[in-house]
């Protein structure tokens, strides 16, 4: 049985120009940015009086189906939703005779 190809955008919920290196047919990604470091200053009264907010970190992940055994490797690029990052693990969630499911994460700092 051969592996019918999926495209990023047909349906999947998956946004248009998702790609992971080593995974030819991405079904799930995501995207999700938060800050590197938070700090909150108080005074005596223990009101905030000022935030300081790090560098935004975000996180990228991709899972998907390849026709050969060599997925994701660290180092890689990954892109999701318009935002690129480099790919910091990588698993093999199952295979069989015909295909291999990945599944890598990324981090970019923006």
């Amino acid at each position: 049985m051969a592996l019918m190809s999926l495209k990023s955008g047909s349906g999947l919920g998956i946004p248009s120009g998702t790609t992971c290196a080593g995974i030819d047919d991405i079904t799930q990604a995501s995207v999700e940015t938060t800050a590197n470091t938070v700090v909150r200053a108080k005074n005596s009264g223990g009101e905030v009086t000022a935030v300081l907010v790090g560098k935004k970190i975000t996180a990228l992940s991709a899972s998907g189906y390849s026709t050969s055994i060599n997925g994701p490797t660290l180092g890689g690029t990954i892109q999701v939703g318009g935002i690129t990052g480099k790919i910091i693990s990588a698993n093999i969630e199952c295979s069989a005779e015909d295909f291999v499911k990945f599944s890598a994460e990324g981090k970019s700092l923006d």
